[in-house]
């Protein structure tokens, strides 16, 4: 199954991560462009150090296979 997201990048072309996930998959992933938005303009200190490196928001294609 193919999902379309948004995600944020880095500079260099990395994804964040969410340093609070409980699952494998920790990239931060956002059903919305309007969501990774509003997550990148919370006044929190994390938001605003990625902010100040200059972060974007970037579409992905994730694909989710059944394991074997």
């Amino acid at each position: 199954m193919r999902k379309r997201l948004w995600a944020i990048q880095d500079l260099r072309g990395n994804y964040l991560h969410d340093p609070m996930a409980e699952s494998g998959f920790t990239v931060m992933l956002f059903k919305t462009r309007k969501r990774a938005i509003a997550w990148l303009e919370e006044p929190h200190s994390l938001q605003l150090f990625w902010r100040s490196k200059g972060v974007k928001v970037a579409r992905v294609d994730v694909i989710l296979r059944e394991a074997p």
